[in-house]
């Protein structure tokens, strides 16, 4: 009478194998947990964003803080740009002012590619000046604080952004509800498509934890 039963080395490989795959489900599960926190808290901020009560900045903004305590949790400030104290000059136009200034550099390269051969040469090198100029119409979004030298908006509590754009609302919010729809649908892509891969790739991390043992 024939008895069945299984080496130490396929004891071993089935062991791989099943080590193989909760690698697998663990780093499914952590991605998907990531996609679906991103996907949470960028439709928080969509909430939040269309809700919060917008104001112009200006002396009666400090008279409604006051009344409601001296904070405001979530609220969108709007006006124009201006330097506290001596303005940043472009380098490319000194009479040009601004608040903040960002300097790149960017090189130019071309590429030919005949056959097997390859060859790629630098063509230039460009500076980027990006500038936030005065009188610039911004929006901020975040919490509003009375401090003793005037109001400050700073970041909210908890989750929520702190939002600084030149973009108009309708602009804003249209970023951030694709944000959250890429996010969701890279989540609906690994919740359903993890089962199929994982089912997919088990023969062949099998074979190879047979092979190794």
């Amino acid at each position: 009478m024939p008895v069945w039963g299984l080496s130490g080395s396929d004891v071993f490989s089935e062991l791989r194998g099943v080590a193989v795959e909760l690698c697998l489900l663990a780093g499914d599960a952590l991605l998907c947990t990531g996609l679906a926190a991103a996907a949470r808290n960028v439709g928080a901020a969509v909430t939040r964003v269309r809700d919060a009560p917008g104001f112009e900045a200006g002396p009666s903004l400090v008279e409604r803080v006051t009344a409601a305590g001296g904070r405001m949790d979530f609220v969108a400030v709007r006006g124009e740009v201006r330097a506290l104290g001596e303005p940043i000059r472009a380098h490319a136009d000194p009479s040009v002012r601004g608040v903040m200034q960002r300097l790149s550099l960017r090189e130019h390269t071309w590429e030919n590619h005949s056959g097997f051969w390859s060859e790629r040469r630098r063509t230039g090198l460009r500076d980027v000046e990006e500038m936030l100029l005065e009188g610039t119409r911004v929006t901020g979004y975040g919490e509003l604080t009375l401090m003793e030298r005037g109001l400050e908006l700073r970041p909210p509590s908890g989750e929520l952004p702190f939002i600084l754009t030149t973009r108009s609302e309708s602009a804003l919010l249209r970023e951030l509800e694709a944000q959250r729809n890429v996010a969701r649908g890279l989540l609906a892509v690994f919740v359903l498509g993890g089962p199929v891969r994982r089912r997919l790739d088990r023969p062949t991390a099998l074979a190879r934890a047979r092979g190794a043992a």
